[in-house]
Protein backbone atom coordinates (compact mmCIF):
# COMPACT_ATOMS: atom_id res chain seq x y z
CA UNK A 1 0.00 0.00 0.00
CA UNK A 2 1.65 3.65 -0.82
CA UNK A 3 -0.10 5.60 2.12
CA UNK A 4 -1.00 5.15 5.89
CA UNK A 5 -4.22 7.62 6.83
CA UNK A 6 -5.01 7.97 10.45
CA UNK A 7 -8.55 9.55 11.20
CA UNK A 8 -9.09 10.93 14.24
CA UNK A 9 -12.98 12.17 13.85
CA UNK A 10 -13.82 15.66 14.14
CA UNK A 11 -10.15 16.20 14.20
CA UNK A 12 -7.57 15.59 11.65
CA UNK A 13 -6.30 13.07 9.31
CA UNK A 14 -2.60 12.26 9.64
CA UNK A 15 -1.34 10.97 6.33
CA UNK A 16 1.89 9.09 5.52
CA UNK A 17 2.92 9.23 1.71
CA UNK A 18 5.14 7.18 -0.23
CA UNK A 19 4.86 9.96 -2.52
CA UNK A 20 6.27 13.63 -2.17
CA UNK A 21 3.58 15.35 -3.87
CA UNK A 22 -0.07 14.68 -2.83
CA UNK A 23 -3.10 16.40 -3.64
CA UNK A 24 -5.78 15.91 -1.31
CA UNK A 25 -9.67 16.96 -2.11
CA UNK A 26 -12.21 16.78 0.37
CA UNK A 27 -15.79 16.36 -1.53
CA UNK A 28 -19.39 16.97 -0.10
CA UNK A 29 -22.43 14.22 -0.48
CA UNK A 30 -23.30 16.63 -4.02
CA UNK A 31 -19.87 16.60 -5.36
CA UNK A 32 -18.95 20.10 -3.91
CA UNK A 33 -15.06 20.97 -3.53
CA UNK A 34 -15.08 21.96 0.32
CA UNK A 35 -11.13 22.11 0.80
CA UNK A 36 -8.48 21.48 -1.95
CA UNK A 37 -4.71 21.00 -0.25
CA UNK A 38 -1.63 20.58 -2.13
CA UNK A 39 1.01 18.41 0.24
CA UNK A 40 4.39 18.55 -0.75
CA UNK A 41 5.80 15.88 2.20
CA UNK A 42 5.71 12.44 2.82
CA UNK A 43 3.75 12.62 6.39
CA UNK A 44 1.68 15.39 7.02
CA UNK A 45 -2.36 16.03 8.44
CA UNK A 46 -5.27 17.77 7.89
CA UNK A 47 -7.64 20.06 10.30
CA UNK A 48 -11.27 18.81 9.60
CA UNK A 49 -12.42 20.94 12.54
CA UNK A 50 -13.69 23.78 9.40
CA UNK A 51 -16.12 20.84 8.38
CA UNK A 52 -19.64 20.91 9.33
CA UNK A 53 -21.44 17.91 10.52
CA UNK A 54 -21.93 15.43 7.68
CA UNK A 55 -20.29 12.92 5.21
CA UNK A 56 -17.89 13.60 3.07
CA UNK A 57 -15.32 12.25 0.46
CA UNK A 58 -11.18 12.88 0.26
CA UNK A 59 -9.30 12.00 -2.32
CA UNK A 60 -6.16 11.56 -2.22
CA UNK A 61 -4.31 11.77 -6.16
CA UNK A 62 -0.59 11.09 -7.09
CA UNK A 63 1.62 9.92 -8.96
CA UNK A 64 1.30 6.13 -7.01
CA UNK A 65 -2.55 6.31 -7.67
CA UNK A 66 -5.57 8.13 -6.70
CA UNK A 67 -7.40 6.83 -3.41
CA UNK A 68 -10.74 7.70 -1.97
CA UNK A 69 -11.74 7.33 1.55
CA UNK A 70 -15.43 8.41 3.36
CA UNK A 71 -14.72 10.63 6.30
CA UNK A 72 -18.23 11.39 8.96
CA UNK A 73 -18.05 14.42 10.64
CA UNK A 74 -20.72 14.51 13.78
Amino acid sequence: EWFSLKWRPNSEINIISNSVNNNLVVYDLNGRVVADFFKSSINFSINCEFLNSGIYFLRINNELGVFHEKIIIK
